[in-house]
């Protein structure tokens, strides 16, 4: 099954992005994946790791590194818009983390 999801389309200048929603592999993928040992990468944002938005969106790494972080926000604001389940989960692991 190959259908399209949700995606959502961010200007950043005169660039479009298009943010995809992930499917249930993707998503099990970005969990199994570990921290790259990089901290700019796995942390400059509070609920997505750069390569991750490698995958939610049409950008390359190479494209990601040549943006400013207030451009990056919005990508992860138009990721987020576009795979609400995603990031749902990812609160509700926060939850659990936090009780534990």
């Amino acid at each position: 099954m190959s259908e399209l999801g949700s995606s959502t389309l961010v200007k950043i200048g005169e660039k479009e992005v298009i943010c995809r929603e992930l499917t249930v592999a993707a998503a099990r993928s970005l969990f199994a994946s570990t921290r790259s040992g990089d901290l700019v990468t796995d942390a400059l944002f509070k609920d997505v790791r750069l390569t991750d938005i490698e995958l939610m969106t049409n950008l390359s790494a190479n494209e990601i590194d040549e943006m400013l972080p207030s451009q990056l926000h919005l990508v992860v604001e138009g990721c987020k818009k576009a795979n609400p389940d995603f990031f749902g989960f990812l609160g509700r692991l926060e939850k659990v983390e936090v009780k534990a």
